[in-house]
Order: C-alpha cells, then sequence, then structure tokens
C-alpha cells in the first residue's frame, strides 16, 4: 500500500453522478411535467423489478417514508412504536408524529443490529403491562440486513406490525437470501435516497409493502388525501366533472417530483456496479485493516455475503481514542462519521423519557466510526485514509 500525499478531502460519502443522469433530469426540465407525471411510476417500477415485484410509492424523502408507513398501518395516540437506539433519529419520529411513544430496544454491540432475543423481551413486558400492539421499525444498519425472518416470528407472536427501515441497506441481501426491503418478511420497508445512499435523487424516500391495500393508502395519505375519481374511470361517461377531486383522509404533501424520480430511474439503471464499487473498497479496507500497526487497535466486523456497504464501520477501543481519531483524521483532510448517536441521548429524547442506557447500544457507539465509503474512491484516496489511520496509531497509541 503506497505511502500517499496529501489530497483534495476525502469525505466518509458522497454521490456519483454521470452524463446520463444529467442527461435524464434535462429531459424532465425540458418537457410538459415537473411533478406530478410519468417519471414517478418509471422510478417506482424500477425500483419494484429489483425488489422482486413488490409496490413501490416514491416520496419526499425518508423521514416521510417512516411517517406514511406508521400512519397507515394505524399508529396513533396510545399507541407505541419500539425500534433500536442505533439509528438516526427519524426511525423514532415517525411514532411521534402518528402522537404515539417511542420504546427502544438493544441492539448487537458488533453490529448494532436490533437483537432478536431484546426485542422479544420489550415486546413480551408491553404485552405484560397491557400495551395494545403497535409497530416494531427494524433498522438494517451500514448496508447490512437486520433479522427481518426472526423479527416477523417475534411481532407475529404479539400481534405487532413490522416495517424495515432499509434506509441503509438498498441492495443488500440477508443470510436467508432476501433482499432488503423486498418485504418478504414486513410489512412494509422505507428507503431513502439522500445523496449518500446507493442510489440518490438528491432527497428523496419511498415506502415499499406486497399489499395492495395499504399501497392504495400510501399513495392516498402522500398527496394530501385528496383523490381524483375521475383519473380511475376508464369509460366515456365520466361520473364527476374533469375539474373534480375530494379530499376524503387527512393527508400530507410528501411528493416527489419528476426531476428526482428522473434521476432515480437513471441511478437504478448503474446501482448493481454501485454495489461492486462499494464491495471493492470494502475488501480493500478488510485486507489493509488487518496488518501493522492495526491488530488489536481497531476492529471490523467481517461483511456477509450480502452485505451491501453504505458505510464501512471500524471500532476502537474507547470514545476518547476514537474522538481522537476523528479529529487527527479530519486535519489531514479525511472526514469520517459516527453511525450513530443512540436516540435517546438527544436532548428532545432525555427530555420526554428521561435518561436512558442499553447495554448493547451503548458499547456499540462507544468506538464505532464510519471510514469514507462511496463509489468512485480511488484506490490511491482509500490508500491515503488507511495511512492517516496508521500515523494516528503509530502517533497517538505508541504501536
Amino acid at each position: 500500500m503506497p505511502t500517499q500525499d496529501l489530497p483534495q478531502i476525502i469525505p466518509y460519502g458522497t454521490q456519483v453522478i454521470d452524463a446520463s443522469d444529467i442527461a435524464s433530469v434535462v429531459s424532465v426540465l425540458q418537457g410538459s411535467h415537473l411533478t406530478q407525471g410519468p417519471a414517478i411510476a418509471g422510478f417506482e417500477d424500477a425500483l419494484s423489478e429489483w425488489l422482486d415485484g413488490a409496490e413501490v410509492v416514491a416520496v419526499s424523502n425518508g423521514t416521510a417514508a417512516l411517517h406514511l408507513a406508521c400512519a397507515v398501518l394505524g399508529l396513533g395516540a396510545g399507541d407505541v412504536g419500539v425500534t433500536t437506539p442505533i439509528s438516526f433519529a427519524a426511525s423514532a419520529n415517525g411514532f411521534l408524529y402518528c402522537g404515539a411513544d417511542a420504546v427502544f430496544t438493544d441492539v448487537d454491540p458488533l453490529t448494532g443490529l436490533m437483537c432478536p432475543k431484546a426485542l422479544d423481551r420489550t415486546l413480551a413486558e408491553l404485552n405484560r403491562k397491557g400495551q395494545r400492539p403497535g409497530v416494531v421499525v427494524a433498522v438494517s444498519l451500514a448496508g447490512r440486513v437486520a433479522d427481518m425472518r426472526a423479527m416477523r416470528s417475534i411481532c407475529n407472536a404479539y400481534g405487532w406490525r413490522l416495517v424495515e427501515d432499509a434506509a441503509q441497506s438498498l441492495m443488500a441481501h440477508g443470510a436467508d437470501g432476501v433482499k432488503s426491503a423486498s418485504c418478504a418478511h414486513s410489512d412494509m420497508a422505507t428507503l431513502s435516497f439522500h445523496p449518500v445512499k446507493h442510489i440518490t435523487t438528491g432527497e428523496g424516500g419511498a415506502v415499499v409493502t406486497r399489499d395492495a391495500t395499504l399501497a392504495a393508502r400510501l399513495r392516498l395519505l402522500r398527496s394530501h388525501g385528496i383523490e381524483k375519481p375521475w383519473a380511475h374511470d376508464s369509460g366515456d361517461d365520466l361520473h364527476e366533472p374533469a375539474w373534480f377531486y375530494r379530499q376524503i383522509a387527512l393527508g400530507w404533501n410528501y411528493r416527489m417530483c419528476d426531476m428526482q424520480a428522473a434521476l432515480g430511474e437513471s441511478q437504478m439503471l448503474k446501482a448493481e456496479l454501485f454495489l461492486r464499487d462499494r464491495r471493492a473498497v470494502a475488501e480493500r479496507y478488510d485486507r489493509w485493516l488487518q496488518q501493522d500497526p492495526f491488530e488489536g487497535v481497531l476492529r471490523s466486523v467481517p461483511g456477509d455475503a450480502g452485505h451491501a456497504y453504505h458505510l464501512y464501520v471500524v471500532h476502537w477501543a474507547d470514545e476518547s481514542t476514537r474522538n481522537r481519531a476523528f479529529a487527527f483524521l479530519r486535519k489531514r483532510g479525511v472526514i469520517t462519521q459516527v453511525h450513530h448517536v443512540p436516540i435517546y441521548r438527544h436532548p428532545y429524547y432525555e427530555q420526554r423519557y428521561g435518561p436512558q442506557r442499553f447495554a448493547g447500544a451503548e458499547a456499540y457507539y462507544a468506538g464505532c466510526m464510519s471510514l469514507p465509503m462511496y463509489p468512485g474512491l480511488s484506490e490511491r484516496d482509500q490508500a491515503y485514509v488507511v495511512e492517516s489511520l496508521a500515523e494516528f496509531v503509530r502517533l497517538q497509541i505508541g504501536n
């Protein structure tokens, strides 16, 4: 691995946009529909094809997707949603938007994924207290898929609905070979198309389901709860005038625009190439970080065959070392990140529910660090990242 000079800033993640993406967006700009046009269905169909025919409802962002999923599954005042604390805050916020409360359950300290045994204990305790069944949001983290089959079995035992938060795991598959977000084991799944995700629409998201009734409700609520009867009338004798519409539920404006959808459909054509690139970057990290001076100092959890590497996560011995490494690398132009601060540590959640600590979540959070990971990360720049890590270890830890 060659020593490298200081490059420009190396981000922890970034989008890859090419001429075909630009042409797709320009085509929409030159057309007649900037919103509510045919590009939406085109993008949804491309995602559905990857997800083995599941229904896909494109929305404005991943947070909107989580809110809609919880709302359509009937979560409301007096209800509870259960999720992992190792995620972005939106995984829990969706419950609160619906008037429900958030309850956290612990994670595997190595992977950060929701622990099935912990979920079983959490649902059993809620059941003992007389809490009516609600919604579990299981997060597939960093490109590694949660054990959705186990979560489904546990949720079924207590009568709970199950959503996979697959914002970080499009293109991944679980140990059973099932694609993340395909809803083989969940009622719904949610996706995000933020620029650091596997594909991007700038901002954007989607809800996935295999239930046609749920999909229809999702489409209604993403656009104000308004229906246009004439849009579904295939005959010439319309029952209502062509201008007529009516609000039949309280929805939101969570629509994706056609420019975003056109970009997303173009990105889907390259999604498997992006995945190949991410796995190549991960393979180099795996190999280089096994060499001196990292042994016994820096740990990574080997990826399984289905890992899609939204993130490449390493673990330092403790929070202090991780924080010093973060600052050192930043001065060297290497931008790392921490995924994630446990949700219950955020001031809003502490004020709402009081201090909470979960052993697995705390252990995972204490040393985790996400290294630069994205398609197009050159071997040269990646080598510089690893050389910078090695320099920190030699100078700061003394190996």
